[in-house]
């Protein structure tokens, strides 16, 4: 497996990511939610284009359980539903956490550029824009975005997809930054940049 992976890592990646996102649109359109999933489609399908002409990894992990990471904490946000529930957060809330966690996620995005991936890889630091508060303001942006979805459509199917998302997510940040750390601009960075994902936080 590890072999294989050193092989064709790149392009294998390029292909989840393919899948993910024609999984994402599918969806969208099938579920007629395309008057709110339209935000989502154009901020994940930066990724999706952003992966297609992205730099060659200098580094990229082998390791199966950090691949397991990536692709679980990437594909159960997906899941969620409309929910069930009677939403009792007051809507103007939810649609500022929401607002505030797209936009963080999209520049976050933008400010990446082709050095994305979903697994954990060396392809150069970041270090400006929302870089310059938390190391890794993608993730903070879905932390944002995912509060204010079960805020909005609150079900026990959503709360429990989300929490295991998160569940992933956190050892996930964990593994990149095991492999992002070996770079010594990196190092250098989480000297720099104290927090992970919430400021005075983690």
């Amino acid at each position: 497996m590890t072999a294989f992976l050193s092989r064709h890592a790149d392009a294998i990646e390029r292909v989840v990511v393919l899948v993910f996102y024609g999984w994402l649109v599918v969806r969208i359109l099938a579920e007629h939610q395309l008057a709110t999933g339209w935000i989502q489609l154009v901020a994940e399908g930066l990724i999706f284009v952003f992966t297609l002409f992205r730099k060659p990894a200098q580094r990229i992990s082998l390791q199966p359980r950090d691949w397991a990471l990536a692709l679980g904490a990437t594909a159960l946000p997906m899941l969620a539903t409309g929910g069930t529930g009677e939403t009792h957060a007051p809507i103007a809330v939810a649609a500022v956490i929401l607002l505030f966690g797209v936009v963080t996620q999209v520049l976050a995005k933008l400010w990446l550029g082709t050095r994305f991936g979903l697994v954990a890889a060396v392809r150069g630091v970041v270090t400006g824009g929302p870089y310059r508060f938390v190391r890794h303001p993608i993730y903070c942006g879905y932390l944002f975005t995912h509060l204010a979805i079960l805020m909005m459509r609150p079900s026990p199917s959503n709360l429990v997809i989300y929490a295991l998302a998160w569940t992933l997510q956190l050892p996930r940040i964990l593994a990149e930054e095991r492999i992002l750390g070996e770079d010594e601009g990196y190092a250098a960075y989480m000297r720099e940049v104290r927090w992970r994902l919430l400021p005075g936080v983690w």
